[in-house]
């Protein structure tokens, strides 16, 4: 019993007297290859010059995205789906159909400790727009 509670002592003191040490953030990419988590973009914005490719599977639905972080505020996404979600009666989208896609996200705001990130940006342009916001 004794040696427990010196163990988890001595442990317990390491973590507090030891120097906290920050991690360098990796950026995460959304489902539709845009920096962001599963399907929420984030504003914040890769390092300039940043090449990403995504590849993602879900039920009726498989793309492949390229992200290119073009300068340290402006970025461009390009995606390739083959889609197979829809009714045909209800959609008019044919089984097993091609879709692509183009993005692009300009940062208004960089973050700050007061303030968040603000970016605006269009989803799907100069596409047929079955994925547009």
């Amino acid at each position: 019993m004794r040696y427990a509670v010196l163990t988890s002592v001595s442990g317990l003191a390491m973590a507090v007297a030891s120097n906290a040490v920050g991690q360098e953030r990796l950026p995460n990419y959304s489902f539709y290859g845009t920096p962001g988590l599963l399907e929420m973009p984030g504003a914040a914005p890769s390092d300039e010059g940043t090449l990403a490719t995504t590849v993602s599977y879900r039920e009726g639905l498989f793309q492949t995205v390229v992200n290119l972080q073009l300068t340290d505020r402006l970025s461009g996404s390009f995606r390739y789906a083959l889609v197979d979600l829809y009714d045909d009666i209800a959609t008019g989208v044919e089984e097993n159909s091609f879709e692509r896609g183009f993005d692009l996200q300009f940062q208004l705001l960089k973050e700050t400790d007061t303030l968040p990130a603000i970016a605006v940006g269009m989803r799907d342009i100069l596409t047929p727009g079955r994925f547009q916001s």
